[in-house]
């Protein structure tokens, strides 16, 4: 912000030569001592402004008052901008001249461009991110999806158990490691403010059943319980985002089995309200895990927490 002493007081006549320049003037204009009287701004003007400069002169002639932005260029080249408000008078000794009362902001409209720039180029860079989460997403669920599909097939073969336990092992890994990757996927989708959610019937009894099935091998490997408790009353089909509603549930499943050493991980689902058009229902995972301390609750929902 300029000081009073700073600011840039002249007059110039309807044709662009200055009449009148206070030091503040000569100084932005890169020369304090020179004597702009008798001079016309059109010198100090860059040639692609010329236009520009002849369009305030129009405009000044039409009107009383202008302001706006102007961009003019030193002796010594250097490009400049005053922010001006000018004032068409008249009087006997002059006649028509304006009054011009402006403050050079070069150092702020090099500060927004520069910002402008580094937006520009974060904005690229975000963009690029997404590209290229997108493009890797895609290539490593390909093949995977293909291995998870002969998995399917092979334990549908004549194996001994041990074969079969061991190929299950690489079908659950197969599936865990597909929701990560969905889950990299979604980040940037998110990222792009481009999520969106499926309104689709689906089986949600039959959903829960699988995710019981889906835990079952982790939680008897470290002789867990997991309970499996839906209300008789849960609706069959209901109306939503299956993939989502199963990535919640999942992530909870996963974290409750890795931080419970013994007893209990649970699923239940209960009604709370029902009428023929919608069900207000209550899902919970819970287990006797470590839990999450007291002072971190807070943070529980924060990103990468």
């Amino acid at each position: 912000m300029y000081s009073i002493a700073k600011a840039i007081i002249m007059t110039h006549d309807m044709s662009g030569f200055v009449l009148s320049a206070n030091p503040a003037t000569s100084e932005s204009l890169g020369d304090k001592n020179s004597n702009l009287t008798g001079k016309n701004l059109r010198e100090f003007i860059p040639p692609g402004e010329k236009q520009a400069f002849d369009d305030y002169l129009l405009r000044i002639s039409n009107t009383n008052v202008v302001s706006g932005v102007l961009k003019l260029r030193t002796k010594k080249g250097k490009e400049i901008y005053w922010l001006y408000k000018n004032i068409k008078k008249e009087d006997n000794e002059t006649g028509k001249h304006v009054i011009c009362y402006a403050q050079d902001i070069t150092e702020r409209i090099h500060m927004e461009n520069e910002l402008k720039g580094a937006k520009e180029k974060a904005l690229e860079s975000v963009k690029f991110k997404e590209q290229f989460l997108a493009s890797m997403s895609h290539e490593i669920r390909t093949p995977l999806n293909t291995i998870l599909g002969f998995t399917d097939l092979l334990i549908e073969t004549n194996l001994d158990p041990q074969q079969k336990e061991y190929v299950e092992l690489v079908n659950t890994s197969g599936q865990n490691l597909l929701v990560i990757i969905n889950d990299i996927l979604d980040l940037s989708k998110i990222e792009a403010g481009k999520m969106t959610f499926e309104s689709i019937d689906f089986n949600l009894p039959q959903m829960l059943q699988k995710l019981r099935d889906m835990f079952m091998p982790k939680a008897t490997s470290k002789a867990l319980k997991l309970g499996f408790y839906p209300s008789e009353s849960l609706p069959e089909f209901v109306k939503g985002d299956p993939t989502r509603l199963f990535q919640i549930f999942n992530n909870l499943m996963s974290n409750s089995l890795k931080f419970t050493e013994k007893g209990e991980v649970s699923i239940s689902a209960e009604v709370l309200v029902r009428d023929e058009e919608s069900a207000k229902i209550e899902f919970m995972i819970s287990d006797t895990g470590i839990g999450i301390p007291e002072d971190k609750l807070d943070t529980i929902f924060e990103s990468f927490t």
